[in-house]
C-alpha cells in the first residue's frame, strides 16, 4: 500500500485493492472510513466520496464493488475535465439494506422518485450527482450523447449516471450478455441488437422510469473516453480463469490474435487509429487489448507494429 508523508497537502491515489486491504485491516466494530487525508480515486474525487463514509455506517464493500466505482469514477473524471466543473456526488454505492430503506420511503411517500429493487448503487456501478455553477440539463445532455450506460435525464436537481454492461448480473437477466458488451467502453451501437441497444443505452425520467429518448454517438462517445479509463486494458474473468492465475510469461506465439481496425485500412495503406487485439488460447477469448498507433495493412493482412508496447500491457490483463 502506498505510504503517506507528514504532507496531508499532497494528494494519495490508492488502488481498489489497496482501499479493501485497508478496511478489511481495520478493527471489527469499527465504522469503515479511510481516515488518512486526502485519499483518492481518481485526480479530482475521494474514496471516500464513492462510499459515502461520512454519511453512514457502511459495511465491507467487496473488491468487486471498489473495482466498479473506479470504473465510474472515471467516467465523471472525464465529465468534470471536459466541463472545469465541480461535481458533488450525492449518492454511490448502497448497501441491500439501504436500498429497501429507500423503497420503502417511497411507498409512504416520502420520496418522488421510484427506487430499483435492482439498482446499479447495488454494485457500485452508479453515481448520482450535481455539477455545479451550471444547468444541470447541459450536463444531462453531455452525457446523453456520449454515455454508453444509464442516465437519467429529467431532474434540474442531479443526474443518476450508470454501466450496466459492467455487471453481469444485469447483462444475464436481460439476456443479452456477450464479450463484445460486456465491459466494454467503446461499444459500437450499429453493432447491437435493438434489444441490447434499449438495455445499454437507457435514458429515464426518474419518476416512474419512462423512457427518454437517446441522441447516444459511438464516435462521440470514443473521442471522449479513448485512452482515458482503465478498462481500455480489460479482462473477462469468467473466460480466463485457465490462464488468469498463471505465472505464464505473455508471449506473441502463445495467442491467436483477431484484430479489427476503427477507420480506412485499405490494403496497402498506413492508418493511425484504435487497434484492437482480442487474444485467445484454445479457443476461449482471454483478453483484448486497445491501443491507438499507425498501423501497415499489407495483403497477409499482417499488422507491422511494435509488438514491445503490446507485450508490456498484455501482462497487465494476465
Amino acid at each position: 500500500m502506498t505510504e503517506l508523508g507528514q504532507n496531508s497537502g499532497v494528494k494519495i491515489f490508492w488502488t481498489p485493492e489497496e482501499v479493501y486491504e485497508h478496511l478489511k485491516s481495520l478493527p471489527k466494530g469499527q465504522k469503515l472510513e479511510i481516515k488518512i487525508p486526502n485519499i483518492y480515486c481518481t485526480e479530482n474525487f475521494m474514496w471516500n466520496e464513492l462510499l459515502e463514509t461520512g454519511k453512514r455506517q457502511i459495511s465491507l464493500p467487496s473488491l468487486e464493488i471498489l473495482r466498479n466505482l473506479k470504473s465510474i469514477a472515471e467516467i465523471l473524471q472525464v465529465y468534470r475535465d471536459i466541463l472545469g466543473k465541480l461535481i458533488i456526488i450525492n449518492s454511490g454505492w448502497r448497501t441491500p439494506s439501504e436500498q429497501q430503506k429507500l423503497i420503502n420511503m417511497y411507498k409512504r411517500g416520502e420520496l418522488s422518485n421510484m427506487p430499483s429493487e435492482t439498482s446499479l448503487h447495488l454494485e457500485g456501478l452508479a453515481l448520482d450527482v450535481t455539477v455545479k455553477g451550471m444547468p444541470q440539463s447541459v450536463f444531462q445532455s453531455l452525457v446523453n450523447d456520449t454515455l454508453i450506460g444509464e442516465a437519467e435525464l429529467t431532474d434540474p436537481t442531479y443526474t443518476h449516471i450508470g454501466l450496466p454492461h459492467y455487471s453481469k448480473g444485469y447483462l444475464k437477466r436481460n439476456n443479452i450478455y456477450s464479450d463484445y458488451i460486456y465491459r466494454n467502453p467503446y461499444i459500437d451501437v450499429s453493432k447491437l441488437s435493438s434489444v441490447e441497444s434499449d438495455k445499454i443505452i437507457k435514458r429515464m425520467e426518474p419518476k416512474y422510469w419512462k423512457k427518454v429518448p437517446s441522441t447516444f454517438n459511438s464516435g462521440k462517445s470514443q473521442k471522449l473516453f479513448s485512452g482515458k479509463l482503465s478498462t481500455d486494458i480489460y479482462i473477462n474473468p469468467e473466460q480466463s480463469e485457465s490462464v488468469n492465475n498463471t505465472n505464464t510469461p505473455v508471449n506473441k506465439n502463445n495467442f491467436t490474435n483477431n484484430h479489427s481496425i476503427s477507420g480506412d485500412t485499405a490494403t496497402g495503406q498506413s492508418h493511425s487509429g484504435m487497434i484492437i487485439q482480442e487474444f485467445t488460447n484454445s479457443g476461449k477469448n482471454v483478453g483484448t487489448y486497445r491501443d491507438s498507433m499507425n498501423i501497415t495493412n499489407d495483403n497477409s493482412e499482417n499488422f507491422n507494429t511494435n509488438f514491445t508496447n503490446y507485450d508490456k500491457n498484455i501482462r497487465k490483463i494476465f
